[in-house]
């Protein structure tokens, strides 16, 4: 479980000297710790989830993704592992993909949905995604982050990299985005 967002923003206050607002209201801070959370699960990929919800429609080839998805980790299809394909490759085996039927070995994913070669050819399959996630947005500092309480170093790093680039604080935002990139490579 992740810190509270006026945690982070406080110590982001110590980071750019601003104990208390001057020029950086909460609202501004606020959007810089949800910024700050959305670059650290990009870069990280923190965020995992499984989604067990769909099952096989017999003659459905798509299958939309979660809400949340970010990425694909791996997919089973009835619990065997599906392997991901392209069109390249699909193109050169010379597939025809909507006429073909039975149990999916590979899919490939085209604008937030699963495609799986071939067809299902069964209803009542499971298809169980595992998947890197986005963070809930955050608006408000009461919230909880979603990422780990590790990150809030580089969390706090990210959200003073923001406000000191706003301030025209080239240098000291150039140090504490290389602070936040040294503390993610560890």
């Amino acid at each position: 479980m992740g810190s509270l967002v006026s945690t982070i923003i406080s110590s982001g206050r110590l980071r750019i000297n601003e104990a208390s607002v001057k020029f950086h209201t909460d609202a501004n801070l606020v959007t810089y710790c949800n910024e700050a959370q959305k670059y650290v699960v990009r870069e990280t990929k923190c965020l995992e989830a499984i989604d067990t919800s769909k099952t096989s429609t017999s003659g459905t080839q798509s299958y939309a993704l979660p809400s949340d998805f970010y990425a694909l980790k791996r997919l089973l299809y009835d619990g065997k592992k599906v392997s991901k394909t392209d069109f390249i490759e699909i193109d050169e085996t010379g597939i025809d993909e909507t006429d073909y039927s039975g149990t999916p070995k590979s899919y490939y994913l085209w604008n937030d949905t699963i495609y799986f070669i071939p067809i299902p050819n069964v209803t009542g399959d499971l298809i169980k995604i595992f998947y890197y996630k986005t963070p809930i947005a955050i608006t408000l500092s009461t919230q909880t982050l979603e990422v780990n309480t590790f990150y809030d170093d580089v969390l706090v790093a990210y959200m003073a990299y923001l406000a000191l680039i706003k301030d025209g604080e080239e240098q000291k935002a150039d140090y504490q985005m290389q602070e936040c990139n040294s503390k993610l490579a560890l």
